[in-house]
C-alpha cells in the first residue's frame, strides 16, 4: 500500500507541517477540522507538497529527514518551485515532482 508524505503550509503564519499518512484526503480533513493537537491552533492548512512512497518505513523516515532542522531551507525551496497546481476535486495545491534530500 503506498504512503503519502506531505508539507502543509499554515495559512494563520505561514508555518510548515510535515507528515505521512496512507490516506491523504482524510489525514488533511483532520488538519483542518482541528483533530490534530498541534495544527489545529495554526489552521487552515494548505498542501504545497506531496510525494508517495511504497510502504510506511519509506514514509517515515522521509518525514524524519524533512522535519531535520537542517532541511528547513530545503523545505522554503520546494514551495517555492514553479510545479505547483491546485486540484479542484480536493481543493488542494499539489507539487508535481520528486523531491531527493
Amino acid at each position: 500500500m503506498p504512503y503519502f508524505v506531505y508539507i502543509l503550509k499554515s495559512q494563520l503564519n505561514q508555518s510548515f507541517y510535515k507528515g505521512h499518512t496512507d490516506d491523504l484526503v482524510r489525514r488533511i480533513a483532520e488538519h483542518n477540522s482541528g483533530k490534530v493537537t498541534y495544527s489545529k491552533k495554526f489552521r487552515p492548512w494548505n498542501l504545497v507538497w506531496l510525494t508517495t512512497k511504497p510502504n510506511k518505513k519509506e514514509a517515515y523516515g522521509l518525514e524524519l529527514k524533512l522535519k531535520n532542522t537542517e532541511h528547513q531551507p530545503t523545505v522554503g525551496s520546494v514551495c517555492l518551485q514553479k510545479s505547483l497546481y491546485f486540484c479542484h476535486t480536493l481543493h488542494l495545491l499539489i507539487f508535481v515532482g520528486n523531491f531527493h534530500l
